[in-house]
């Protein structure tokens, strides 16, 4: 009998990918935070597709998200 403890990944904060992943054409976008708030930015980045760099977190991002209302979404830390 084998026994192991269960621990969940949790979300969190930017995470490098491997680098058959890190090629966003295949879809895979990884927007690189400093912060716990990636669901935050993933969805910005939904309503405001980039062509460029779109793993980074632009100036117009950080204006953008106020206003939007996330006071009913809790993000971990």
């Amino acid at each position: 009998m084998n026994i192991v403890k269960y621990k969940p990944m949790k979300g969190k904060s930017y995470i490098q990918l491997p680098k058959e992943l890190i090629y966003h054409i295949k879809g895979l976008i990884n927007l690189q935070n400093k912060d716990d708030e990636c669901f935050r930015w993933c969805h910005i980045r939904h309503i405001n597709p980039q062509d460029v760099h779109p793993d980074r977190i632009k100036k117009f991002d950080r204006e953008y998200v106020k206003h939007l209302d996330y006071s009913n979404v809790k993000f971990p830390g």
